[in-house]
């Protein structure tokens, strides 16, 4: 017995070494890597409407399942539509799940080493998980998109372009911008680029393209554009309609001109500037900040008043009341907050209530309040919610308020809340950056306000009109504009009977919009969803029990495939999939080469090496001989060899591919010859073992026990058995 155990483990263990030998081998050629090796950005926007579309192509030259974690951030007021999956041919799109259950399912896909991604919401942005399988590449591609709000008479965006391999070079980088305007545009800028970049500036349209080999990508860019205004006061109203369901939207974007006044018509303001003078803003930050007071304090009008607050652990007031914008007075004001030095705690909660307790509502002034800090509180009330439902409560004067972040660790996201919620904007100072120079436009935002105490009232609402957002503004400033968007049903027209209060007195603004639900605006209903979703938050800050809030959002996330705190998108790599899942219905933008059209471009398809690619346009194409892909071939059909190495770790050349097919029928015939060797070592241990029981004296083996038959305890057994088997000693 003991031989044949000794058997079977050799032959296990040269199984094993055959294995390992095999596994060893199989590691030493084929080591590699989950690299990235094509990054497409396409933005594409139509009047004000902006879609955006980036594309990461992945190769793992691995032989296992490789995970990435990507870490990036969409522009402020952009939301997540759609996240896609190309390989081998084939476009999985993602579906939105509850948080919880996203992950679920994404854990199990990697559990499997099935390819799968999850996108989700994070603390200061979005996040992306990949799970490659080995030897595939991959396109993951992801959408997300807003409407664009005019300022001073054009558009200022961030493109939301990042950078997820850290400065690394990657083989292609590819940007593409294409702007069409109902009106002639009259200057575009794309700032943040690197490289060659290509304008062509014709009437209506606009396209910029950059593409570059062997190049970094560009972790920043702006998009500014100028256009001709068509719009007159009332604005214009574009509308779609699904079944009984329409969404109309209102863009409101009066001027001066439009509504008969001139340059000196605008309305004074009564401003409120409150620094942060904490230890955090220690350094740079506190630098910057005296810089940006000195460059918006000289900017205001004669006719403006203003006040400081400055605060740490405790809140200090320059004036008992707001004093004339005066020569003097600027002068005064900047020597006393370049004499500040930095300490203490952060006491943001007290800081703002003191200041909007300065400010009155006026008819005739506009109340302003701007915010310059890091962002940081650690005083007082420290929990950022509660402190956007106190300053909300306190804005009694119905100030706008504009945040003013400084550093890179600034907790932006909650100044831009908090700005949103009353009728202002937040901006980030880059650290070590000119502070004067970032904020070049961002006073013109603010210098002329036009109109306040704006109504959007329509004469539909109520049976046929609801769930309007917003229903009012507080302010509004010269060359601003506002989004109303909102739900209609049983109507074809709609009568605004809006009002605002200007320089002069009362304005009536009323128009009648005819309502045509055209199919092509369906982004609306996305829009006004995003919208509805905000008020869901908002209705949270003060109510009693979050959940019904939260269900709702999680429902309408999952309706409109929207990724936030609560849902992430997850997509999994099935042979075939599913038919119940949501279906990337709003993916396709309808561009062709030449413009707005039907042809079906879907700019996620350009698709997987070896497959089937997607239909024309700037995404379209596979590999090409050069190395670099072609935006006019759709075929898919390029050399996989150009772009990709055939054996992982190596460099695609042909000595590669020798080598595999050398290494591998050598592995082959040592794993056969160990598994030969290992048979027949058992075969010949099973034979001796045969032959030694044969032999053996059934006497002087052991019994089942291990005792030999000299143990005391076998000789009273056998006693016990001739006392039971003797017919004398039973009777």
């Amino acid at each position: 017995m003991k031989k044949f155990t000794i058997g079977v483990l050799a032959a296990i263990l040269l199984l094993a070494g055959a294995t390992l030998l095999l596994t060893n081998v199989s590691a030493e050629e084929a080591t590699g890597e989950l690299a990235l090796g094509r990054y497409e950005y396409d933005c594409i926007i139509k009047d004000s409407y902006a879609t955006i579309d980036v594309k990461l192509t992945y190769s793992n030259t691995a032989n296992v399942s490789l995970e990435e974690s990507v870490e990036f951030d969409v522009p402020d007021g952009f939301f997540i539509t759609n996240f896609s999956y190309a390989v081998g041919g084939k476009t999985f799109y993602g579906w939105v799940e509850e948080k919880a259950q996203a992950q679920q399912t994404y854990d199990d896909a990697v559990s499997n080493g099935t390819g799968a991604a999850l996108l989700e919401k994070t603390y200061r942005g979005y996040k992306i998980n990949i799970n490659v399988e080995p030897d595939e590449h991959v396109t993951l591609g992801m959408r997300y998109e807003s409407f664009l709000a005019r300022q001073l008479g054009g558009y200022e965006m961030d493109l939301g372009i990042f950078d997820p391999t850290g400065g690394e070079v990657v083989d292609e980088v590819d940007i593409f911008i294409r702007i069409d305007y109902h009106a002639v545009i009259s200057g575009a800028k794309a700032d943040g680029l690197s490289g060659n970049t290509n304008y062509l500036l014709a009437n209506t349209r606009c396209e910029i393209e950059q593409t570059n080999t062997e190049s970094t990508i560009p972790d920043a860019g702006t998009l500014t554009f100028d256009t001709e205004k068509l719009a007159d006061a009332e604005g214009i109203v574009a509308s779609y309609k699904d079944g009984d369901d329409g969404y109309f939207m209102h863009v409101f974007c009066p001027e001066m001109e439009g509504i008969g006044y001139d340059d000196e018509d605008y309305l004074p303001k009564d401003i409120v500037f409150v620094l942060d003078e904490s230890g955090s803003m220690s350094g740079d930050k506190i630098s910057q900040m005296k810089d940006a007071f000195a460059t918006i304090v000289e900017d205001l009008y004669s006719d403006d008043t203003f006040n400081v607050v400055r605060f740490s652990t405790d809140v200090t007031t320059w004036k008992t009341e707001p004093v004339k914008a005066s020569e003097s007075n600027i002068d005064d004001a900047k020597t006393y907050i370049n004499n500040i030095e930095a300490g203490g705690s952060t006491n943001i909660d007290g800081a703002l209530k003191g200041a909007l307790a300065d400010l009155k509502d006026s008819e005739t002034r506009i109340p302003v309040v701007v915010f310059l800090t890091d962002g940081l509180p650690s005083e007082g009330e420290t929990i950022t919610k509660n402190i956007r439902a106190n300053v909300k409560d306190a804005n009694t004067a119905n100030a706008a308020i504009f945040s003013i972040a400084f550093g890179n660790d600034a907790d932006l996201e909650f100044l831009q809340a908090m700005s949103l919620e009353n009728n202002g904007k937040g901006i980030q100072i880059d650290a070590g950056s000119d502070a004067s120079t970032q904020l070049v436009g961002f006073y013109d935002t603010i210098s002329t306000p036009l109109l306040k105490s704006i109504k959007f009232s329509y004469a539909e609402e109520g049976t046929n009109l609801f769930q309007i957002y917003p229903d009012e503004v507080d302010n509004f400033f010269d060359g601003q504009e506002v989004i109303v968007v909102g739900r209609y049903s049983g109507i074809s027209s709609l009568t605004f009977e809006g009002t605002a209060e200007g320089a002069d007195g009362s304005i009536d603004l009323t128009k009648v919009f005819a309502l045509d639900g055209d199919a092509d605006n369906d982004y609306i209903a996305r829009l006004w969803a995003f919208n509805h979703i905000d008020s869901l938050r908002d209705q949270m800050l003060v109510a009693d029990d979050d959940q019904p809030l939260i269900d709702e959002i999680v429902n309408l996330s999952i309706q409109y495939n929207f990724v936030n705190e609560y849902t992430s998108l997850v997509v999994v790599i099935d042979d075939e999939e599913p038919t119940d899942r949501p279906t990337d219905e709003h993916m396709n933008i309808g561009m062709d080469n030449d413009g707005i059209g039907d042809s079906g471009y879907d700019p996620y398809a350009y698709g997987a090496p070896g497959g089937g690619g997607g239909g024309g346009g700037a995404a379209g194409g596979a590999p090409t001989d050069s190395g670099s892909y072609d935006k006019d071939d759709a075929s898919g059909e390029g050399p996989l060899t150009s772009y990709y190495p055939l054996v992982p770790g190596g460099d695609g050349g042909e000595n590669d591919g020798m080598n595999l097919i050398i290494i591998a029928p050598i592995v082959l015939i040592g794993v056969v010859l160990f598994v030969i060797i290992g048979i027949v070592v058992v075969m010949i241990m099973v034979k001796n073992r045969t032959n030694t029981e044969d032999n053996e004296d059934p006497i002087e083996s052991k019994d089942s026990s291990g005792l030999s038959d000299s143990d005391p305890r076998d000789e009273k057994k056998e006693e016990e058995k001739e006392d039971d088997q003797d017919p004398v000693k039973d009777e």
